[in-house]
């Protein structure tokens, strides 16, 4: 009984149609291996298949990215899960690859034949079956539409600040600081800081809020509403 109304208090907070709440921690998991899997590979075994894996045979030969971070989930399939256009460097030649958004619902061990099959290649040293059944997890229960909470033309959230500021400000504040300028993701380049992730790509600062980012002491905020997550952003 504990379980069921778990799960139905869980379903009621985030709108996910996972079958039990100690399932979210899978969800999560699997959340955090769409974005990069790599993360969680052993580093002496990440080392290796550096050396042994080129550039993923599915991903377009005249794609901006090359080697093993053309394996990343994300890298296809985007940060909103409905697929990317990759251009050439002069726009001339644009290829679309898929989205996963028609897994939603589906059968996680479709996703997990998905994983092995010829198109894919995910094998056992790269992806194992726990992270397998993980990753499937979050393909079929995790992926959300947020296109209706961002306004197309200015990439503005539909969501109130003022109502994600407390959110922010005890929780995100503790690593980002409360001006979300106590980390720069590029200390090499220009600075970019978390208002320039939320502006720039606002599906990827949803997708890093709701499961973390991964190999980092990131906490997910999966267990928030969804109009939670837009107030956030």
């Amino acid at each position: 009984l504990a379980a069921i109304i778990m799960s139905s208090l869980f379903l009621w907070v985030t709108g996910t149609p996972v079958q039990a709440a100690e399932d979210l921690p899978k969800l999560v998991h699997g959340g955090k291996l769409y974005d990069n899997w790599l993360a969680f590979v052993p580093a002496q075994q990440r080392q290796q298949s550096t050396l042994v894996r080129q550039t993923h045979p599915s991903y377009p030969k005249h794609g901006p990215k090359k080697g093993l971070t053309t394996w990343r989930c994300k890298e296809c399939h985007g940060w909103n899960y409905r697929g990317k256009k990759i251009s050439d460097d002069q726009g001339n030649q644009t290829v679309t690859l898929k989205g996963i958004e028609r897994l939603t619902g589906a059968d996680p061990a479709e996703v997990m034949a998905i994983l092995r099959n010829p198109v894919h290649r995910y094998d056992q040293t790269m992806i194992t079956d726990q992270d397998a059944e993980a990753l499937a997890l979050f393909v079929v229960s995790g992926q959300r539409d947020f296109s209706a909470f961002i306004d197309p033309a200015t990439g503005n959230a539909r969501g109130d600040a003022n109502k994600g500021a407390p959110f922010f400000q005890t929780i995100c504040a503790l690593c980002h600081g409360l001006d979300g300028r106590k980390i720069d993701f590029e200390p090499k380049e220009e600075v970019e800081y978390l208002g320039h992730v939320a502006r720039e790509n606002p599906h990827e600062f949803l997708h890093k809020i709701r499961f973390g980012q991964p190999g980092q002491f990131m906490i997910s905020l999966s267990a928030l509403t969804t109009q939670q997550h837009i107030d956030l952003l």
